[in-house]
């Protein structure tokens, strides 16, 4: 029989992930309820796009946000190290420029998720997985080739499901790189210990933005040298 060596290649990556040791339970240890109060859900108001219980903080991401705490100094450096290099793999115009923006957590206690949406005008998006305790649930990422692969001769029950949502398997320590195009969501968290799954969120924008495709230094009237 035929051997066959079918290796599924993707040139024009969307989705990066790398790991970083949070530590989130020992590394605060001593310092955990100070550390976790910032973090708890009663601090935190439900936004339109947790349900089922979850909270986020993002509406309070210009006040205190996580990627101005000490405590993630040196994930700050770590994130933008890894912006850089995507960015150039993205083709980036380099006078465009990368800062971070805003910064928020998500908890999500037993059945909750965070709904469809997407981060506009977002140049780089990030999920970091602080705590994902068994089965608490994957990323989900809508398909960006959707309206294309209504062409193809799709199998029916695929065609008749709108099946169209690709799963992203995380763990504890992961951090998702994406466009903030990329429509996305989660899974429910279905860990049956009533474990909380926490997930913080920090967005990358270009602060040079009208550079874009311009062959000469950029006139930028909103974010002047």
């Amino acid at each position: 029989m035929e051997e066959i060596n079918l290796v599924a290649v993707n040139p024009c990556p969307i989705l990066f992930k790398d790991t970083y040791d949070f530590d989130f339970v020992n590394k605060w240890k001593d310092r955990f309820d100070e550390i976790h109060s910032k973090i708890d859900p009663d601090a935190y108001e439900n936004t339109q796009l947790e349900r089922d219980g979850g909270i986020s903080s993002v509406y309070r991401t210009y006040q205190d946000p996580p990627h101005d705490w000490p405590e993630f100094a040196d994930f700050n450096k770590f994130l933008m190290d890894r912006a850089s290099i995507i960015a150039d793999i993205w083709n980036f115009d380099e006078r465009a420029g990368l800062r971070l923006t805003e910064s928020w957590c998500n908890v999500h206690p037993q059945g909750a998720w965070t709904d469809v949406h997407h981060h506009h005008g977002i140049a780089i998006a990030t999920a970091s997985y602080l705590c994902v305790p068994p089965d608490s649930g994957r990323f989900l990422i809508k398909n960006p080739y959707e309206h294309f692969k209504r062409s193809e001769p799709l199998r029916q029950e695929i065609t008749m499901s709108g099946d169209e949502w690709i799963p992203v398997d995380v763990h504890t320590n992961d951090v998702l790189f994406f466009p903030g195009w990329l429509t996305h969501k989660t899974e429910k968290n279905k860990n049956a210990d009533k474990e909380k799954r926490y997930i913080m969120s920090w967005n990358i924008a270009s602060f040079n933005a009208l550079c874009r495709a311009s062959p000469e230094e950029p006139r930028n009237i909103l974010y002047p040298k």
